[in-house]
């Protein structure tokens, strides 16, 4: 099982190709200690959330009650957080349901801070 990250070279549709830009296994991230560290199960494949807006790099995936962030590039977990919620996760933890926002300066304490907003249905 890998992760792969493709782009579109065109935004012409009688122009655009898609290209494999980068694949990683699975195995690699969970051997990593960055992701040992962090408490996630191995061998459990997550669930994909989205791509970081301004790090295509970065992909953020679900595992249960955490979302966490992964730079396939390096190979390494960058964040984790546990969330709560009252429904079951599998049901929140999707691509069409996860939507990253980017705060102004001035909201948060760091500057380029990520808000994960959860739309439930």
């Amino acid at each position: 099982m890998e992760v792969s990250m493709w782009t579109l070279s065109s935004s012409d549709p009688s122009d655009a190709k898609w290209t494999n830009r980068l694949d990683v296994p699975f195995e690699k991230i969970w051997d990593d200690p960055s992701y040992r560290s962090k408490g996630l199960p191995p061998q459990v494949v997550p669930a994909v959330a989205l791509v970081h807006p301004m790090r295509a790099s970065e992909v953020y995936f679900c595992l249960a009650t955490h979302i966490f962030s992964v730079n396939l590039k390096e190979k390494k977990t960058v964040d984790c957080t546990e969330f709560s919620v009252q429904v079951p996760p599998h049901k929140i933890c999707s691509s069409r349901l996860v939507h990253a926002w980017r705060l102004p300066v001035g909201y948060t304490k760091q500057s380029g801070t990520i808000l994960f907003l959860f739309r439930l249905q």
